[in-house]
């Protein structure tokens, strides 16, 4: 946070989500979406998919880390231009992870059985 001028933080500091909690509020919410992408790949074929990030900003930004101010001035929208850039450059080099995935899918005439089976570790 210290490449941010003072006047855009807020004094909070991110925190870590608790897994449980989203779900408790939001049954809805994907708390581990590397255990969902197999059923919806049993059930779509996947057109597209696009990574579109949220690991850095999204605890920043949702932990209340900035200041409203950050958008109401153009220096405050170029660091946020320049940290969706930095964490976009982090996410194609493969130094973190997306947070986010948007697919586009066709819904599979049948389930594809291979998905479907539990997974043991095992090929």
């Amino acid at each position: 946070m210290t490449f941010a001028a003072i006047r855009f933080r807020s004094g909070n500091r991110p925190a870590r989500c608790d897994a449980v909690a989203p779900r408790e509020m939001d049954p809805s919410e994907a708390v581990c979406p590397d255990r969902t992408y197999g059923a919806i790949r049993a059930y779509f074929s996947i057109v597209e998919a696009h990574r579109t990030g949220g690991t850095l900003l999204a605890p920043l930004f949702g932990g209340s880390c900035f200041s409203p101010a950050i958008v109401e001035s153009p220096e405050g929208l170029n660091l946020v231009a320049d940290m969706a850039r930095a964490e976009r450059r982090m996410i194609e080099d493969g130094i973190i992870g997306s947070d986010h995935l948007l697919l586009v899918c066709r819904k599979r005439a049948k389930p594809a059985e291979s998905y479907l089976r539990p997974q043991t570790g095992i090929s």
